[in-house]
């Protein structure tokens, strides 16, 4: 019992960070892969460009080398832009630059489940309530959403 009472103590900074970085990406990712996957499925090449761009970027590209970029790029700002401002501590340290890394891969990974989901919706449920006369946002709030919700766990699961 002694050296199990040992083992949990050694491990439970480790299942605490794990819990942190979680906690404090996923939800920030999934509201973030919404507006992704939404301007990645837009005909505006304003929206959908960069949206295609950003996820191309982070799903062609290790976990570890965005770590590295990102805690390399902080260093370098760290001379110019963060010290005037007093945030350098702040800015480099690994809590604010993990989970901001995982944000950004998590948003990456989830947007391109969503713009395949968003692509599975049925045209003909959008058509008639375009028909009905909704409002595009009408359109996504009671159509497009639930069916995408409803379409993305077999995305998810493989």
């Amino acid at each position: 019992m002694e050296r199990f009472i040992q083992e949990l103590a050694l491990f439970a900074p480790a299942v605490l960070f794990n819990i942190y970085f979680a906690a404090a990406s996923i939800p920030i990712g999934f509201v973030l892969a919404i507006g992704l996957a939404l301007g990645k499925a837009s005909s505006n090449p304003w929206l959908s460009r960069p949206s295609r761009a950003f996820v191309y970027a982070f799903r062609g590209s290790p976990l570890f080398i965005q770590f590295f970029m990102f805690y390399s790029l902080a260093l370098s700002f760290n001379v110019s832009l963060w010290k005037p401002w007093g945030v350098s501590w702040f800015v480099l340290h690994p809590l604010f630059i993990g989970p901001l890394v995982l944000t950004l891969n998590t948003a990456a990974y989830t947007a391109e489940i969503f713009h395949g989901a968003l692509r599975a919706v049925p045209r003909g449920e959008v058509e008639a309530a375009r028909a009905y006369g909704m409002s595009r946002a009408q359109q996504f709030r009671r159509v497009i959403w639930p069916n995408l919700i409803r379409l993305c766990p077999a995305g998810l699961y493989q």
